[in-house]
């Protein structure tokens, strides 16, 4: 409540002003504050005294801030919660990803052969094929040609076709 000191004092007389002013000391207050907590006093039925009075608003006010803290950290919570499911949702769909796509690596991961093991399987030696694979010489014979078939060279590499 806003005072006029000036008009206050226009209203009292000089000993009204001082009993504010003595009540005001009394119980540590301005004399602004010891006149609002006299007024009401005055209007409220109860049998509160000024400093009660002047209590109570502020822990109302505390209230008021508490009530509206608590609501502002209850919608953050439940923003960060709903965000919260959706990183869910895409970690999953991530995850899944990965997985097929490790299967599909899997699948179609290329096994290359060494020299020795393309010498076996056709029956020729290492060194002739060797030189099949540097294009020294060229596979001769239906037999060998027929067993050849099932392999290709890629960057200088033995792997099978398909």
């Amino acid at each position: 409540m806003a005072t006029d000191r000036a008009c206050i004092s226009g209203y009292f007389e000089k000993e009204e002003e001082k009993a504010i002013q003595k009540y005001a000391n009394k119980h540590r207050l301005t004399k602004s504050k010891a006149l609002e907590a006299l007024v009401k006093k005055a209007f409220s039925d109860d049998s509160e005294s000024p400093e009660e009075l002047i209590f109570n608003q502020a822990s109302d006010r505390r209230i008021t801030e508490l009530e509206r803290d608590r609501d502002f950290a209850f919608t953050v919570r439940t923003g960060m919660c709903s965000s919260i499911d959706k990183l869910e949702e895409q970690v999953a769909y991530l995850q899944d990803n990965v997985e097929r796509l490790q299967r599909l690596v899997e699948r179609t991961q290329v096994e290359y052969f060494t020299d020795d093991q393309v010498a076996s399987h056709v029956g020729a030696r290492v060194e002739t094929v060797k030189e099949w694979r540097l294009g020294l010489r060229k596979p001769r014979g239906s037999n060998i040609c027929s067993l050849i078939e099932d392999f290709q060279l890629d960057y200088g590499r033995w792997r099978m076709r398909g």
